[in-house]
């Protein structure tokens, strides 16, 4: 948070990587286009949720305030009429209560699959699930469709912070995104921060929370809880 007065429980965003036979570990770069061809990131979004329940239940053991992971969906998962029954599955078997799970949508996947979209923001938050659109600025409909999506939370696209310290246009287009989130009520986040001059800077415009390298590298989740 870039407000030093809000406290809160601590919030992680889960990311996927796959370690090769020989040790390596993938990026998502290499891992997800392959997902996708061949049908598997459906499997792929289900596993990581299903992990991320997992990992709640085990922090859970150490009695310490749960934390809020923001899980990303994928298009193929949004567009999915069954994805809803799993999901709320999930919880109801895992005893997990939907408030510590945030999805996050991508912007091209919403306006891909609107009409699902819609349906399945709606019906999950209905339980408690928040939702964040992710990527957002990085598409062509950010603003035609942005009012049509009953979301909780608008993530700034990365490639907009990393050049808004040496360009007025990127500033202020994290400007204009932060206030429209505002005037919609939503929280606003800020991705990929790498230097204090891109943290100074947002917390100057008014962005509620930064995330990325200049906040903290990512871990493994045994790093954070050593028996999982």
């Amino acid at each position: 948070s870039l407000n030093p007065n809000v406290a809160l429980p601590k919030y992680y965003e889960i990311l996927v990587r796959m370690r090769d036979s020989d040790g390596t570990i993938l990026p998502p770069s290499e891992l997800i286009p392959v997902a996708e061809h061949f049908s598997l990131i459906d499997d792929l979004d289900k596993w990581v949720f299903t992990n991320a329940l997992k990992f709640l239940l085990q922090y859970q053991k150490t009695s310490a305030l749960l934390p809020t992971l923001a899980v990303n969906l994928s298009g193929s998962t949004v567009g999915d009429e069954n994805a809803i029954d799993y999901i709320l599955a999930g919880f109801s078997d895992s005893g997990i209560s939907p408030k510590h799970i945030q999805f996050e949508i991508t912007e091209t996947a919403a306006v891909k699959h609107l009409s699902e979209a819609k349906r399945l923001i709606a019906t999950l938050r209905s339980v408690g699930v928040s939702f964040a659109l992710d990527d957002f600025g990085s598409g062509l409909s950010s603003f035609a469709y942005l009012k049509e999506l009953p979301i909780d939370c608008l993530k700034i696209d990365s490639g907009f912070i990393q050049t808004m310290d040496n360009s007025d246009v990127d500033y202020s287009v994290v400007s204009t995104i932060n206030h429209l989130g505002h005037i919609m009520g939503v929280s606003t986040v800020a991705e990929g921060v790498e230097n204090k001059m891109q943290h100074q800077l947002l917390k100057k415009i008014g962005v509620d929370y930064v995330q990325g390298f200049q906040i903290q590298q990512p871990e493994a989740l045994d790093k954070i809880i050593p028996v999982y």
